[in-house]
């Protein structure tokens, strides 16, 4: 019986691929995926509610999926929030908290764009999608993978580079003329420079969507034409509304500066009450660095932002136009997300860098044509590490091992489903992270682990964050809750650059880890810390709240 069993085993396992063919052949091909990435883009949105800017094609697409009210960055800063979400990790996980370049830490760390070559899709990306190139993937090559891994980890240890907002000291010489004659700069591009500009394009100029957004409308034309029966992956990031906030003419004469609204909590520099911490605020860099703008001034940067948005909103609207008129809407998944929030006045601050709702909180809108929940808003709290297991479900791929995130298909299928899952942001500082954890109803956070403050505020109450609660007796219970999540849950982990310059200033040997790579050769320490000093804060061009430069701890 057994050695009939045993010739029978060749043809049950023949008959059991057939039968696999013949389910494959007989399945739906997977859903194609849109993936748009718009830089420095916050809620100021009118499927968000916002009533003065106009994004008619961004409510299209709030109509044709699922809209999250409470969805939030892990990083209020482009590189790593976009590492954070690509690699489906916390920062403190990638060790990316500012611009130095990511690397893959870990041998079982695939990149969101990787997996889904590996899945057989055809991927191009267009536009600012990663910050920097895509990190390199071990199948490229161990010695490749582990180049990359030794840049990061020195990047890490060396407290010489300035970094911005996480450094406290003033920006080097470069860093200043980049500041003064590019970031800070917002009016409508004259007609004498229009043409020579779309003629030569440039990364973060508006020129750049225009040539990107061209190139991603011939990518779906070749795609549909070929027929290939390969789904594909069409990465495609804005650089609007990034500064500079410079677009045509026809976008400014929409918004009337003296018709912009300034924030209720507007101040010419950065200003809160003596109850939250010195460092929940930072200087301004992107915009009005060494400048106290009027309210005059602030209404003009507000109505350059609309206009941008509007802009790129335009060039959005091209895309979706595109889906349409090719046929592919109804087999293409969609994800629009804003890597992080902005502040446009609020706590006189401008541009990211903190972690107020403002900068923290961004705009995330997945479509699923095959779901009835289209034009739905979901309520729940949410982050963008769970954007990467929800792709993979959404298109029945497998998940990679060890991602951070939860898919938020049961909240696609039902919007206000239960959901108890907090979201958690943070910013470096110097060597150290502050940290926030949030619920639907509340925010707390802590510089340093509560070293330097902790801040708690009710955001159905206060949704502006005014007034902390974190010393009120009645909320120490919530307190301790949110306290534990903080120091227990997935973010509890040493500040990546504390960690490096720690094991560098003790002279001590890096254990290989599991990733392969050798221990580093012991190194001097750095003497940065030199730099940083009580006066700093009391320097003109923090342009802070005087009585924040005696609250230095």
């Amino acid at each position: 019986m057994k050695r009939i069993f045993l010739l029978l085993v060749p043809v049950l396992l023949m008959v059991a691929g057939l039968c696999s063919s013949a389910r494959a052949a007989g399945s739906p091909r997977p859903p194609n995926v849109l993936f748009i990435a718009v830089d420095d883009l916050n809620t100021r949105i009118g499927c968000y509610g916002d009533p003065v800017v106009k994004t008619p094609n961004l409510d299209r697409l709030a109509r044709w999926g699922v809209r999250f009210e409470r969805a939030y960055c892990q990083f209020p800063l482009c590189n790593p929030s976009r590492v954070s979400l690509l690699l489906g990790r916390y920062p403190t996980t990638t060790d990316s908290i500012d611009f130095a370049r990511p690397a893959l830490l870990g041998r079982d760390w695939v990149t969101l764009t990787e997996q889904f070559r590996a899945s057989g899709y055809q991927v191009q990306l267009r536009g600012k999608v990663y910050h920097y190139p895509e990190p390199k993937p071990w199948s490229a090559g161990e010695v490749a993978v582990r180049k990359e891994q030794e840049i990061h980890r020195r990047n890490m240890a060396d407290l010489t580079r300035w970094e911005p907002y996480r450094t406290q000291a003033p920006p080097p010489t470069n860093w200043v003329k980049s500041l003064r004659t590019w970031a800070n700069v917002f009016r409508p591009v004259p007609e004498s420079e229009r043409i020579d500009a779309e003629r030569n394009p440039k990364d973060y100029e508006w020129t750049a969507d225009v040539k990107n957004t061209g190139q991603a409308l011939e990518l779906l034309d070749q795609w549909t034409q070929a027929r290939s029966g390969k789904p594909f992956f069409l990465g495609l990031g804005f650089y609007k509304p990034h500064v500079p906030l410079v677009v045509p003419q026809k976008y400014f004469d929409l918004y009337p500066a003296e018709k912009m609204p300034l924030p209720p909590d507007f101040a010419p520099t950065p200003t809160a009450d003596d109850s939250v911490p010195r460092y929940a605020l930072r200087y301004n860099l992107d915009l009005f660095y060494e400048e106290r703008p009027t309210p005059q001034r602030a209404k003009a940067a507000i109505a350059a932002y609309y206009a941008c948005i509007t802009f790129m909103d335009e060039k959005l609207g091209e895309v979706l136009d595109a889906l349409e008129r090719l046929g592919l809407r109804d087999n293409t998944v969609i994800v629009l997300w804003g890597d992080h929030g902005w502040h446009l006045g609020e706590k006189g601050m401008w541009a990211k860098g903190t972690l107020f709702d403002v900068a923290a909180h961004a705009p995330l809108i997945i479509v699923d044509p095959r779901m009835k929940t289209a034009g739905q808003a979901c309520p729940r709290t949410v982050e963008f590490v769970d954007i990467y297991p929800t792709l993979m479900e959404l298109c029945g791929l497998p998940t990679p091992p060890g991602l951070e995130g939860t898919s938020l298909v049961p909240l696609l299928n039902h919007p206000t489903a239960a959901w108890d899952r907090p979201a958690f942001t943070m910013v470096a500082r110097e060597e150290w992270l502050g940290r926030s954890v949030r619920t639907e109803r509340w925010c707390y956070t802590e510089w340093d682990e509560g070293r330097y403050g902790a801040e708690l505020y009710d955001l159905q109450a206060d949704p502006r964050e005014s007034t902390n609660l974190v010393k009120a007796p009645e909320h120490a219970a919530v307190i301790a809750k949110l306290k534990m999540l903080l120091h227990t849950g997935p973010v509890a982990k040493e500040s990546p650059v504390r960690a490096a310059t720690r094991r560098k200033s003790d002279g001590r040997e890096e254990k290989p880890s599991d990733d392969g790579l050798p221990a580093r050769p012991r190194s001097p320490t750095s003497s940065r810390r030199s730099l940083i000093n009580r006066a700093t804060f009391t320097r003109p061009w923090l342009g802070c709240s005087a009585r924040y430069a005696r609250k230095w701890p």
